[in-house]
């Protein structure tokens, strides 16, 4: 008796040996003592896996850098005092 084909490049037997547990676990070890891990597809980096703290640390800076971009947007627009903002949205 025949075989099914299957239409996926990877028949049911073979896709049970693919584990990204194995990987992903030593990414995240390695993540855990201070390394920052790429993870490639096509040549390309794609993802980072870090430390939290570090991602953390990235990720207020970046908000930082945002703030004083929009504070340097805003600069030689006319200043208005907080009183009279704070009275034009009724607080």
């Amino acid at each position: 008796m025949a075989q099914p084909v299957s239409n996926s490049p990877v028949s049911n037997s073979e896709s049970a040996a693919f584990d990204l547990a194995g990987p992903i676990d030593r990414a995240i070890d390695e993540a855990e003592h201070g390394k920052v891990i790429y993870l490639h597809r096509r040549q390309q980096q794609k993802v980072a896996v870090m430390p939290a703290e570090l991602a953390h640390e990235a990720l207020a800076a970046l908000e930082d850098a945002n703030d004083v971009a929009t504070m340097a947007a805003a600069d030689g627009e006319p200043r208005r005092p907080f009183e009279d903002v704070a009275r034009e949205l009724g607080v």
